[in-house]
């Protein structure tokens, strides 16, 4: 038992200190490409995708693409390519555009520890139990838990054997294993660090040793800015530019349509202006740079500016003039229309923030 032990202990040593081990996890039987359905669910987590993408070898892309249930979001890369090659050049193409950059190795353990595994487990563990030898594998990984099964089949008759393992050079409960049967462990875990595996069989000889990556830490995309857009106003409004959260109705107006695009890229910035005419004295809201309204002659929006990425819009009721009753759109907690005293109240309902 010792000696067994300590085996595993020379062996880890060696896996850790050689710079070709492999630490990547097998996948002989392609249990990997049965995540697809769980994947998709990740509609909103890009980098589950795109660690699914970067784990993929041959194997499971023919798997997958002879079952044809990867189509739509970045996985549809896959159903769109011809061949493996084909696919290498468009994955390495995408993770390019979105700067993805985890390894083989980290990919594997994020995709693990978040998606629904069950099913991955079961097909892991038969594909253990359906080797000749010593075999052992990774059949769950969650952030807190890992799982590591062995399975014995010896060619001809053999006797009882031991099982060994050997985690981060710590001995675990060794196992007794008969022939033809498999033995597993419940392995906790801490998510920072990577998890090295040795397995030994007494006597016998020793499955290849395994490493299951720290998860990686993933960063939240930062949020979208509000998107602007423009409606030009109707009667007293006639002819001027009013800007607003894309999509939102022009002013509050439904006859007026909704704030559309422009066609320009968003603004950095929105900036304030002192509106003239019907609109003398008020504070209007528009992309920095841009005419004030649309018209030349009221100057350009360049005052109090506000950067987009961070800016939350909200709306007001007009009073008073030609804007009586109209929704207008600022800064959040700015004086409506800019009038003093916070007299028309301020940007305060209606918010539209960065998602």
């Amino acid at each position: 038992m010792i000696r067994a032990v300590l085996a595993s202990v020379l062996l880890l040593a060696t896996f850790l200190l050689s710079p070709s081990a492999s630490a990547q996890l097998n996948d002989p039987c392609s249990c990997n490409a049965g995540l697809v359905p769980e994947v998709l669910k990740f509609t909103s987590n890009t980098q589950v995708q795109l660690a699914f993408l970067q784990q993929i070898d041959q194997k499971q892309f023919e798997e997958i693409k002879k079952g044809g249930s990867a189509s739509g979001n970045y996985l549809g890369i896959i159903s769109g390519s011809a061949n493996y090659n084909e696919f290498q050049q468009k994955r390495n193409e995408l993770f390019s555009k979105t700067s993805f950059n985890l390894s083989v190795e980290e990919s594997q353990s994020l995709l693990f520890s978040t998606v629904k595994t069950d099913a991955w487990g079961q097909c892991k563990k038969q594909c253990i139990q359906s080797q000749t030898g010593f075999n052992c594998d990774i059949s769950e990984a969650t952030s807190a838990v890992v799982a590591a099964s062995c399975s014995w089949r010896p060619e001809g008759h053999a006797g009882k054997r031991t099982v060994s393992i050997v985690a981060n050079a710590k001995a675990l409960q060794s196992q007794e294993i008969e022939p033809n049967t498999m033995r597993s462990w419940q392995i906790a875990r801490d998510p920072k660090t990577d998890l090295l595996l040795t397995f030994t069989l007494t006597p016998g000889s020793s499955a290849p040793p395994l490493r299951l990556a720290a998860v990686p830490i993933i960063l939240p995309a930062p949020p979208k800015p509000v998107q602007l857009g423009y409606c030009v106003g109707k009667g007293g409004q006639d002819g001027v530019n009013l800007w607003g959260p894309l999509g939102e109705t022009c002013n509050g107006i439904p006859a007026w349509g909704p704030y559309l695009t422009s066609g320009q890229p968003q603004p950095s910035q929105v900036c304030s202006c002192i509106g003239h005419g019907g609109f003398e004295g008020v504070r209007l809201w528009g992309p920095q740079g841009d005419a004030c309204g649309g018209i030349p002659a009221w100057g350009t929006y360049s005052e109090q500016c506000a950067p987009t990425p961070t800016l939350a819009m909200c709306g007001c009721i007009g009073k008073g003039n030609i804007l009586d009753g109209h929704v207008l759109w600022g800064p959040k907690d700015a004086a409506c229309g800019g009038m003093p005293n916070n007299v028309w109240g301020k940007y305060a309902s209606y918010c539209v923030a960065p998602k």
